[in-house]
């Protein structure tokens, strides 16, 4: 596979996974929120807490894009440093049989 090939194969699978892990920590934090009827955050990524409103409970939230921007960015780094360097094992490996 050419190298230019394998760098955007690696970038959109990070980006993927990191879009997916961000979903999920989103709705495990919401899901903390409302079990414990109280407040759960992910520091500087998103915030969810219950409150009244009108006598009725209520979920509140409060997204901040720039941190979920970083954590995309991150996320999506980590992954392909850790995809060049288990390949570049891998491949050395192989070499030395």
């Amino acid at each position: 596979m050419h190298a230019t090939l394998k760098a955007v194969v690696h970038g959109m699978t990070g980006l993927v996974l990191a879009g997916a892990l961000l979903i999920l920590g989103i709705v495990a934090t919401i899901v903390t929120a409302v079990a414990s009827d109280g407040r759960a955050e992910i520091p500087g990524v998103f915030e969810a807490w219950m409150e009244p409103y009108q006598d009725s409970p209520s979920l509140s939230f409060l997204p901040h894009a720039t941190g979920m921007g970083v954590v995309i960015v991150v996320v999506t780094i980590g992954y392909v440093a850790a995809a060049y360097g288990i390949g570049g094992i891998l491949s050395r490996r192989k070499r030395e049989r």
